[in-house]
């Protein structure tokens, strides 16, 4: 919900929104970006946009179930 909350409120269209995992519509600006990246961190939340960390995420939830 704070997820689809946030990019909505930066006027960022998406397909999805799941646990850990947000699918655009359109690539988003730098701008974007790093405005949803600090709404985010207000929340406790962090925004990844790098491949590797993503993975790691990934992996460390499959190990977690």
């Amino acid at each position: 919900m704070v997820v689809k909350s946030e990019l909505e409120k930066l006027g960022i269209k998406y397909h999805m929104v799941e646990l850990g995992e947000a699918d655009t519509v359109e690539d988003i600006s730098p701008e974007q970006q790093d405005q949803l990246s600090i709404a985010l961190k207000k929340t406790g939340l962090e925004l990844m946009d790098d491949k590797k960390s993503i993975l790691v995420e990934k992996i460390k939830a499959l190990s977690l179930n």
